[in-house]
């Protein structure tokens, strides 16, 4: 028996990209291509709020990868409390969110 080392072998992924490929190909085999082929449909109903939220997503994890790679640990505990700190402002003026204390005993 082996070790779990925590990664993950690469033909399991191409099998499970290779299965969604095969489905998303045989859907549209299925329904006749009537909305065309899923790569012209796939982004769909995207709004540009959607595209704020991958753009903001993508960002983050950018940024957090940088600062994991080269900063110290004090400096990752401040950026996390501040991106936390942010995203509870913004969420409070652009989506007017109220915040409120949960606490459960």
């Amino acid at each position: 028996m082996t070790a779990y080392t925590g990664k993950t072998c690469s033909c399991i992924r191409r099998f499970g990209s290779l299965f969604n490929v095969a489905r998303l190909i045989a859907d549209d085999f299925r329904l006749g291509f009537e909305k065309g082929p899923w790569w012209q449909r796939i982004f769909d109903g995207y709004s540009i709020t959607t595209w704020m939220v991958v753009l903001n997503l993508g960002s983050t994890g950018l940024l957090v990868s940088w600062l994991m790679k080269y900063a110290y640990n004090i400096v990752k505990v401040y950026s996390t409390s501040m991106a936390m700190l942010l995203t509870m402002v913004a969420s409070i003026y652009l989506f007017s969110f109220k915040p409120t204390v949960q606490v459960r005993i």
